[in-house]
């Protein structure tokens, strides 16, 4: 697990599979929480693919600091800062829900 600080001074975690250099697919789930994402599969389509899978870990959770009175849409912008932080000029989103 990995974090980056956010403009407001919270910490927001991740967890990433894959090569640091792969294309950044980030994984947003609709569960509350952190979600169990690793499994064979995904890690055998993660090598053959050559991503880099990240899983972001909701304010709360996993060691995310708390974001009080956060909305549905404050997320994106969390998201939006991680991929600023690591320096991602484009990203994809795989969301469930």
């Amino acid at each position: 697990m990995a974090a980056v600080e956010l403009q407001d001074g919270r910490r927001l975690t991740y967890s990433a599979a894959g090569p640091a250099r792969g294309y950044p697919i980030v994984y947003l789930h609709g569960a509350i929480g952190s979600p169990r994402w690793r499994t064979p599969a995904l890690d055998a389509l993660i090598g053959e693919l050559g991503i880099r899978f990240v899983v972001v870990h909701r304010p709360g959770f996993a060691g995310s600091d708390a974001h009080s009175g956060r909305t549905v849409a404050s997320h994106a912008a969390d998201v939006s800062e991680l991929a600023d932080a690591l320096g991602w000029g484009r990203f994809s989103i795989l969301g469930v829900s």
